[in-house]
């Protein structure tokens, strides 16, 4: 018998009970636990979660919620007290944190260099154009000199601005500088990806690319 507490269920038990500290975190996230797990049914607690966890999302709704057809609606402090739209109380959002990349685009003999990424994490398995944070007090063509010999083992030249784009994922935010680096030598020894490649231009299509990459894609199709 234990309550199973998601966003629905903060809303409806901040409403019920008329909890004014915010259901993120301290105060206010354990009085909702303390409340759910005085009121969950020791004899089907699944049904109950299931139960409260569909009021919340059909009738207690963040934004007009239909106070008329809930069938706790006697027993709801918020809605006696007329705050009912004014619950629960969230901790403010604080700026999305952006971050800066450089990306190269490597040319050799009419190849260009890709990596692959690491099977776990953000992006994982899926292929990308080399590519870093950007220090500091570090312009792009420095950083991307950096980035290539220390993460791929190569040199390179930074020449000139090819796309700029920016992508949004869901807890921040991306610039990407992408610029095209002329060649100068060394043999490709990835030490965040798992594998590189030269690629034709032509086949691009076969490779999995995010879809930060794939928004430039289309100015860096032909060879230097």
């Amino acid at each position: 018998p234990t309550p199973a507490v998601d966003g629905n269920v903060k809303r409806v038990i901040a409403r019920l009970r008329h909890i004014t500290a915010s259901v993120d975190g301290g105060e206010g996230a354990q009085a909702v636990w303390r409340h759910c797990a005085a009121l969950v049914d020791p004899g089907d607690p699944g049904a109950f979660n299931q139960a409260l966890m569909e009021l919340g999302a059909r009738v207690c709704l963040p934004r007009k919620p239909a106070c008329g057809e809930c069938p706790i609606a006697r027993h709801c402090a918020a809605r006696a007290a007329g705050a009912q739209d004014n619950l629960p109380v969230r901790k403010p959002k604080g700026p999305t944190p952006r971050h800066e990349l450089a990306v190269a685009v490597v040319f050799r003999n009419g190849r260009c260099l890709i990596a692959k990424r690491p099977p776990e994490g953000l992006l994982g398995g899926l292929w990308e154009f080399p590519s870093g944070a950007v220090e500091t007090g570090e312009d792009h063509p420095t950083a991307l000199r950096r980035i290539m010999a220390d993460a791929f083992g190569l040199a390179v030249e930074p020449g000139g601005l090819a796309a700029v784009v920016n992508h949004a994922y869901s807890h921040f935010k991306v610039t990407l500088n992408v610029y095209r680096c002329a060649d100068r030598g060394g043999q490709p020894t990835p030490a965040r990806h798992t594998e590189t490649k030269w690629v034709r231009p032509a086949d691009f299509s076969r490779y999995a690319f995010p879809g930060a990459n794939r928004k430039f894609l289309p100015v860096i199709t032909g060879a230097p």
